[in-house]
């Protein structure tokens, strides 16, 4: 009886084929690999090693706000793997796009990643480096950084986003090309016959725990922001498709597209603008990356002052709500940075959803009142607003301070007016007594106002000072300081906390507040005009006054307090005697101001 042969195992038969094509590219050189050098936008050829990472197109002088990053693959690179036999490349491709129309900064990574020898790169360490190339190259400075990956790049790219999760946040895009989440047969075959640690990595999936690890923590990452768009090849290489749609398309979301007549290896070397893997990178880069000014924000409640932006504030009492739309197609994110001294905005950052709004809450400190404050507000990738922040009737907002002046005395009156609070009080600590006090200014001064904890602290501070009581300010910012020591870091705390230890006498008053932000006395605008008694408060005034003198913490205070009433009634004489006991009590800028004022006022009758 004849013998048959025995049939050829159907993954034998792939892995002759796949040998064979490996063998060849060895004897022959492998023309994907071999590095080429195009010319930079300089119009000077690159000299530098071709494996080198760098960057291909940008201006130093006038970076884009997005850089693009390319990441080869196995037996890649840096510039090889993306240029074609016409020498173009998908650098130039992508930067001279005209839906793009230069907007981006291009940077190509290179690792080592040889067949045959020592000296490779695993994923892992590739990922490394990766993030170590970019942050010695400033890509990481940019607001925005897309990464454009082929083939095991893809897996690099993923391995560095998990590693290093902070920077999801400036990363809204990932476009693969051809990436084997779940392996590729061919890394199977030759992980028996070559040497490249990386190719062990890209097994087929069900027998990798590095690619389901990779999966899993891809999977459990947080990552709002980060869009991954996949593509997978339509062409057999040699005599087999490297990576296919099923494994090609494992991290996507959305549907992998189909790159048309291209393989493995010409899917990443486009040869025209509407080559389909530039058209669905730019399409990619307009939906999720560059939604533009006109069309995708919208604010109303700023107006357009030059080529500034201008915001009115018209309330001291309260937030003033400032509008941002997102019009666009996705998800942004806002930072309120380079805010000056004086003005606080909330939330500093958050994301704002597709067709969605948020609204900032901007407050101004009671302080030294100016004409105009100001701050940037950032969406990525566009450049920045800056928002002047102006108070265009002083009038008013004085009239807001006597408003809460009085709300403030009324409220201290009925607390201290009862004879056992003022027993309660006296019976306890001098610093008791003062958190005592600023807690019932604290409930006046945010009454009806929506504010964090650590800002109804700040702000009590501010107004309790502003009215003639930088004491009471005091201890209104050491519970701010108690509730959130790192609140007190922000420029807004820095600021109120500088002139509230200057009108207390001693600059050095905190050791929260920096060296650099400390002011002198001579430093601070202390203005009589925070004196707010007139002929109608003066009575109700004066009996807060003697309730603020019959406890020992708050007598300065008082004596303060019963000197305004003095000089609201015309008495200047009696007015200075009050304010000179004050100041024997406990010296301070606020009381000096109003005894030098009073004595060039007498000298100005005399003359």
């Amino acid at each position: 009886m004849k013998t048959q042969p025995t049939p050829i195992h159907p993954f034998k038969r792939l892995s002759a084929a796949l040998l064979l094509l490996l063998g060849a590219c060895l004897l022959a050189g492998c023309p994907w690999d071999k590095p080429t050098t195009p010319t930079t936008s300089t119009g000077r050829e690159d000299t530098l090693n071709a494996t080198d990472p760098r960057w291909v197109s940008r201006n130093p002088e006038k970076p884009e706000n997005t850089a693009v990053v390319f990441v080869h693959g196995i037996f890649g690179d840096t510039l090889g793997t993306w240029t074609n036999d016409n020498q173009k490349t998908f650098f130039d491709l992508l930067r001279t796009s005209p839906e793009l129309n230069g907007k981006v900064d291009v940077y190509a990574f290179g690792f080592t990643s040889k067949m045959l020898g020592s000296g490779s790169l695993s994923i892992r360490e590739a990922a490394t480096k990766l993030d170590e190339s970019l942050t010695f190259d400033h890509v990481w400075d940019y607001s925005t950084v897309v990464f454009v990956a082929h083939s095991m790049g893809g897996l690099v790219v993923i391995r560095e986003l998990q590693h290093f999760p902070k920077r999801l946040e400036q990363t809204p895009l990932v476009v693969l090309y051809a990436t084997p989440a779940e392996g590729a047969q061919i890394a199977a075959v030759g992980d028996l016959f070559l040497t490249n640690p990386a190719l062990g990595q890209m097994r087929p999936n069900d027998g990798n725990e590095f690619l389901k690890l990779l999966d899993d923590d891809w999977t459990d990452t947080q990552r709002p922001r980060t869009r991954v768009i996949c593509t997978y090849e339509t062409k057999p290489t040699g005599p087999t498709v490297i990576v296919p749609w099923s494994s090609a398309s494992r991290h996507c979301d959305e549907a992998a597209k189909a790159i048309e007549d291209s393989s493995h290896l010409t899917i990443v070397k486009p040869d025209r603008p509407t080559h389909p893997s530039v058209v669905v990178l730019v399409n990619a880069m307009n939906k999720y990356v560059f939604p533009t000014r006109e069309a995708g924000i919208d604010t109303p409640s700023f107006s357009k002052s030059g080529k500034d932006w201008a915001f009115q504030v018209m309330d001291l009492n309260h937030p003033n709500p400032a509008v941002v739309i997102n019009r666009g197609p996705r998800q942004v994110h806002y930072d309120v940075v380079n805010v000056s001294p004086g003005v606080w905005v909330d939330p500093k950052d958050s994301d704002i959803s597709a067709a969605g709004k948020a609204q900032l809450d901007v407050i101004i400190m009671r302080g030294e009142l100016l004409g105009s404050y100001s701050f940037d507000l950032k969406v990525d990738p566009l450049p920045p607003w800056h928002v002047n922040v102006v108070l265009p009737d002083i009038q008013a907002v004085q009239a807001q301070q006597r408003a809460l002046a009085a709300s403030l005395s009324g409220d201290l009156s009925t607390y201290l007016g009862s004879g056992q609070t003022l027993a309660k009080l006296n019976q306890r600590s001098t610093d008791d007594q003062l958190r005592e006090v600023v807690e019932v200014a604290r409930r006046t001064v945010t009454k009806d106002r929506n504010l964090d904890p650590k800002l109804q602290w700040l702000v009590t501070a501010d107004a309790l000072t502003s009215l003639g009581w930088p004491n009471l300010g005091r201890a209104a910012l050491d519970e701010m300081n108690r509730a959130e020591p790192g609140f007190s870091q922000t420029s807004v705390a820095q600021s109120v906390g500088a002139r509230v230890a200057a009108l207390n006498g001693n600059p050095a008053l905190f050791s929260w507040v920096a060296p650099a932000n400390r002011r002198s006395q001579d430093d601070v605008k202390v203005s009589t005009a925070t004196v707010w008694v007139d002929h109608s408060s003066a009575e109700s005034a004066l009996q807060l006054s003697h309730s603020l003198q019959s406890i020992k913490a708050l007598k300065p205070e008082g004596l303060i307090l019963q000197g305004d009433v003095f000089k609201a009634q015309g008495d200047k004489k009696r007015a200075q005697d009050a304010y000179l006991d004050s100041n024997k009590l406990r010296p301070s800028s606020v009381t000096q101001d109003r005894i030098r004022e009073l004595q060039v006022m007498q000298q100005e009758r005399h003359t």
